[in-house]
């Protein structure tokens, strides 16, 4: 994907939000001199583009940390850990470990 010469792909620093953001030339006029903006329908492609990898993007950190809390537990079977009850639910508890050995 090519960004134009006033834009450029972006990473939200507390989010992680992919975005795109259009930068403000100094002088307006003369920003788009001899080229055109952006059509809105590459605009709208564009966006779906960054929507779709940035679902990708969070599904599969959702699945690492998924995976890394059961590599974490699995040498831990048996063992008493403090913990805290954050949530009960019908079929079990979520519980943040206190103490992480």
């Amino acid at each position: 994907m090519e960004h134009g010469r006033h834009s450029s792909p972006w990473t939200h620093p507390h989010e992680g939000l992919t975005g795109l953001r259009v930068t403000q030339p100094r002088n307006a006029r003369t920003a788009f001199a001899g080229e055109p903006p952006i059509p809105e329908a590459e605009l709208a492609q564009i966006a779906e583009e960054t929507s779709l990898t940035e679902r990708r993007a969070a599904e599969a950190e959702r699945e690492l940390v998924e995976w890394k809390k059961v590599r974490f537990m699995q040498d831990r079977v048996g063992e008493e850990l403090a913990g805290l009850v954050l949530n009960p639910a019908k079929y079990g508890l979520f519980v943040e470990l206190t103490d992480c050995r």
